[in-house]
């Protein structure tokens, strides 16, 4: 089970206290990378380090965050590769440098075609949940499109996941 938990609401719970909180219900406990000034979560280095100093814990990727600190998305393919057994879920949104738009696949600046193959990779992509989040009101429909056609691209997500992407892609002419 997965949980969003708002340490602000516990100001004396440590992460590691939340991360065996969370352990004893059998949750699992992910820590976003968030856009704040306060935010010790921005770069390869800060995650590695947190997840050696907090043993349990998972991350929880926001594209758009990570973008809109390093707009770069080779050095976001590069964490994501780095990190790919400490990634708990992805938070999977699109953005432009600068800013935390959080707008749907497709609409800004994040190159689904760069990073889809590399979450395809990743060995737990079937357990891990991907999250849309929009500020804006986009048509889903199209940001569905949009993730999609990149994932159908990629001919590596079908042979590796065939299970899950029969019924996902039925009727879009991929066997």
């Amino acid at each position: 089970m997965r949980i969003g938990l708002a340490t602000y609401a516990f100001p004396d719970l440590t992460v590691v206290d939340a991360v065996k909180m969370c352990d004893e219900f059998n949750m699992l406990a992910c820590f976003e990378n968030r856009p704040d000034a306060e935010s010790h979560l921005r770069d390869l280095h800060d995650f590695k380090g947190f997840i050696e100093d907090v043993p349990g814990a998972k991350l929880c990727f926001d594209t758009s965050h990570y973008y809109m600190w390093k707009g770069d998305v080779d050095a976001m393919s590069e964490v994501i590769k780095e990190l790919a057994d400490d990634i708990g879920i992805v938070h999977l949104v699109d953005t432009f440098k600068g800013q935390d738009a959080h707008m749907l696949p497709g609409y800004g600046e994040i190159s689904l075609r760069h990073i889809v193959p590399v979450f395809m990779k990743m060995p737990n992509l079937k357990k891990t949940p991907f999250i849309f989040e929009d500020q804006e009101p986009y048509e889903y429909e199209q940001g569905i499109l949009n993730l999609r056609h990149a994932f159908i691209s990629k001919k590596g997500m079908l042979d590796r996941n065939k299970d899950g992407c029969a019924e996902m892609f039925a009727g879009e002419g991929v066997k």
